[in-house]
């Protein structure tokens, strides 16, 4: 699993040391986060996402929309619009500015597919890459939303980030 996501933070082959923010500026505007189960050793099923994918994004949304239920068999987005949950809500859209729900659903879907109950696994850990001119770590949104979907699940979840390439990776850990 590390060596996956090594790939996401080492520069590119070549490349010279240290990494020139100009080079990464695709990456700087248009983040990717990468998605796994926490402490899986096969890294699998895994997911990925860039902020940027809005309409390409929008059948896996459908999809999860429709079948993902927390353990008492209510549909997740039930308990959103139930509970007021409008930052989660907007956030998990396919329309969100945010890669990180994008990569979330996929997971989930991923994990679907495998036939695999999500409420087996221990949490989730996502990857990001890039948003450096602005820290590198979680967008606002994203801070927000993670928090309330680790409450609102019962799991942690792990993002870890570097706030510029070259620099040690960091963790915003949320717990439920």
């Amino acid at each position: 699993m590390f060596a996956w996501i090594r790939s996401l933070f080492s520069p590119a082959a070549g490349r010279k040391s240290p990494v020139d923010l100009a080079d990464l500026e695709p990456r700087d505007a248009n983040p990717v986060v990468a998605a796994c189960i926490t402490g899986r050793q096969d890294s699998e099923p895994k997911a990925t996402a860039g902020c940027w994918e809005h309409a390409e994004s929008k059948p896996e949304y459908e999809r999860f929309r429709a079948s993902f239920c927390l353990p008492t068999g209510i549909k997740l987005t039930d308990v959103i619009e139930r509970d007021g949950l409008s930052p989660l809500r907007n956030w998990l859209h396919f329309e969100s500015d945010d890669a990180e729900p994008k990569a979330f659903i996929r997971l989930m879907l991923a994990l679907a597919d495998r036939g695999e109950s999500f409420w087996d696994q221990p949490g989730i850990s996502l990857f990001l890459e890039g948003r450096w001119s602005q820290g590198g770590g979680p967008s606002p949104a994203s801070d927000e939303a993670l928090a309330i979907l680790a409450h609102t699940l019962g799991k942690p979840i792990k993002l870890f980030f570097i706030k510029k390439p070259g620099d040690p990776l960091w963790v915003n850990t949320y717990e439920p």
